[in-house]
């Protein structure tokens, strides 16, 4: 069996492009950080520490987004192992 590897749906209603860009940055933040870039390019990531805030805020609303909508429609909730699987 091979892996089938897809790419995000940007046609997709559930999906927040721009809170997915947000979190890319804040992911670009935490690596900066850690390389040792921030030293070198201080305007551009000199508070690359917070990329890993904004990075947990972001990841933990855009995972709970499609349980949340769920839950205020009374619709069954997503299936937990595509859930896990995606």
């Amino acid at each position: 069996m091979f892996l089938r590897i897809t790419t995000p749906d940007a046609g997709n209603p559930n999906r927040n492009l721009a809170l997915d860009s947000w979190r890319g940055i804040a992911c670009l933040m935490v690596f900066w950080n850690h390389t040792g870039t921030a030293l070198i390019m201080p305007p551009l990531v000199i508070f690359g520490f917070t990329g890993v805030h904004m990075f947990f805020v972001l990841s933990g609303y855009l995972l709970f987004r499609p349980f949340l909508s769920r839950l205020l429609t009374d619709n069954p909730l997503p299936s937990l192992a595509n859930f896990y699987l995606r």
